[in-house]
């Protein structure tokens, strides 16, 4: 039950996230409207809109299976590690929420921590366009994947703190999802669509949602059995003993 629902907050978090997409993502996903010639038809546009989401969410998925198998080994041993990691969610998401309620633009600083690693594909990037056949949109969506974002560092944080990789690969996809709707209107409908994500309703709306589910986050640590210290102890020979009985 707790798995499911934290695969349906995830796809609602990318949903409700549309308007930070369309900030992050929205002047890209329109170049590949722009690189078509006027005698191309919508459906290759929806091509070209669909390969480039597979890429960029595949990429989410990717990085989510590395750092859940990175970091599973170290959470069995350390039990510190596994609180330190649920806090550090929690309070990202909580971060992310008040930013797309313009309370807040910490985690923008934390964007700024990848950009070691998107400079030099941000080159790649740039030889890639325009992308105008659909494997380079595909490409172009990859590379796209790894764009310093700070609701894809929260969420990302959120996903290694799954019991099995599985999980932690299926919440990101689900989160990635999510964006679809906003990342495909913005390709068609740009501007009304950005108006309507920017409203402040919608943002305030969207941001309590996370900043809520970070604080929930953050207090499962307390209340959840998962996560004591005692759930992490090796069985002793004595507790073996008596678990026969």
């Amino acid at each position: 039950m707790e798995t499911n629902l934290s695969y349906s907050t995830a796809f609602i978090i990318g949903l409700l996230g549309g308007g930070h997409c369309i900030a992050m993502c929205g002047g890209i996903v329109n170049s590949l409207s722009f690189s078509l010639t006027a005698h191309q038809s919508t459906s290759r546009l929806a091509l070209m809109q669909l390969l480039f989401n597979i890429g960029r969410i595949s990429s989410y998925v990717g990085i989510a299976l590395l750092l859940a198998l990175l970091f599973s080994p170290l959470q069995k041993q350390f039990f510190e590690i596994t609180w330190a990691a649920r806090i550090l969610a929690g309070v990202l998401l909580i971060l992310m929420g008040l930013n797309l309620m313009g309370l807040s633009s910490s985690i923008r600083r934390l964007e700024q921590l990848g950009q070691f690693v998107w400079k030099p594909l941000s080159v790649l990037a740039k030889n890639i366009l325009p992308a105008k056949q659909p494997h380079q949109a595909f490409l172009l969506g990859t590379i796209w994947g790894w764009l310093p974002c700070g609701m894809v560092y929260s969420v990302l944080s959120w996903s290694i703190l799954q019991t099995h990789w599985q999980q932690s690969a299926l919440l990101m996809l689900c989160f990635g999802l999510g964006t679809l709707p906003s990342m495909f209107a913005t390709g068609y409908f740009s501007v009304s669509m950005k108006a309507m994500m920017q409203k402040t309703s919608i943002r305030r709306f969207a941001g309590g949602f996370i900043v809520l589910f970070g604080v929930w986050t953050s207090l499962g640590l307390f209340f959840g059995h998962q996560n004591t210290p005692e759930s992490h102890l090796p069985m002793t020979p004595h507790s073996h003993s008596h678990s026969e009985h």
